[in-house]
């Protein structure tokens, strides 16, 4: 963590190229503070040129947002990585200090989402009220999580919404704090690395910047359908004879006796 630190603020883009102190984004209030970071990739490159190695951090914070708060799954995800990616590639940022600590931050902001549902799930179990969550939602989320826990963390990290909303669903069902970490950090890897290095080496062709928005869609559509059919592989299929509860009837039937035994009749 101090490695991060140091390296953000020691990069090579000066603090600000008319020599004064970085300042903050002019925003009055929350509200204007959110919008700014809606389109924080439109103002990325005044950012860079104002905020110097702050801007590391500035991602970074967005990232953790993004995930790490459920109410605030708007904020940029996939279009901000392949946007610094871009600039990365420009030179006016560094690629793998980038690719470090938004991947941190991805992390973090599971982990987040994760004790936030834990935290939930607490006081459900207390019997205490918490609007849209009962017992009943306890339960359900926690089978779904025991089958397909892992695949939900990797594959939501490329789902904007999904993936604020699955590390809180984590801790509802009572998931391993272990297994969240471990596949977390494999689909924060895969996700940032993704969107990063791809606006790294075609970020500056025009074709890619035109079309990017629907190669995003695309990626998007193909985590989803892979998300719908393994739910619907769940719900349509065919339990087997030893876990839906009915013998086999050649388990019913009572075994021949054996020629010679004592039980035989010969």
């Amino acid at each position: 963590m101090h490695f991060v630190v140091w390296a953000a603020l020691h990069s090579p883009i000066p603090c600000d190229r008319r020599g004064t102190q970085p300042r903050i984004p002019n925003a009055h209030g929350m509200a204007e503070l959110f919008a700014y970071l809606t389109e924080l990739e439109a103002h990325l490159g005044d950012l860079i040129r104002n905020q110097g190695g702050y801007v590391y951090l500035i991602l970074s914070v967005t990232i953790f947002l993004e995930t790490g708060v459920v109410i605030l799954p708007f904020l940029p995800g996939d279009t901000l990585l392949f946007a610094v990616g871009t600039y990365a590639g420009k030179g006016d940022l560094n690629p793998w200090l980038l690719f470090s600590v938004l991947g941190v931050a991805a992390v973090i902001g599971d982990c987040a989402g994760y004790g936030l549902g834990c935290w939930f799930r607490d006081h459900v179990a207390q019997g205490k009220r918490i609007a849209l969550i009962n017992q009943r939602h306890l339960d359900t989320t926690r089978r779904f999580y025991e089958k397909h826990g892992a695949k939900a963390i990797m594959t939501a990290r490329f789902v904007p919404i999904v993936r604020a909303l699955a590390p809180f669903a984590a801790g509802l069902a009572r998931m391993s704090f272990v297994k969240l970490l471990k596949y977390s950090i494999l689909g924060s890897i895969a996700w940032v690395g993704l969107f990063v290095w791809l606006g790294f080496f075609f970020g500056q062709i025009p074709l890619v910047q035109k079309y990017f928005p629907i190669v995003a869609v695309g990626i998007v559509g193909l985590t989803v359908i892979v998300i719908i059919k393994e739910i619907l592989t769940t719900l349509f299929a065919k339990p087997s004879p030893t876990t839906s509860g009915i013998a086999s009837p050649a388990t019913d039937k009572p075994s021949a006796p054996i020629s010679g035994s004592a039980d035989s009749p010969i």
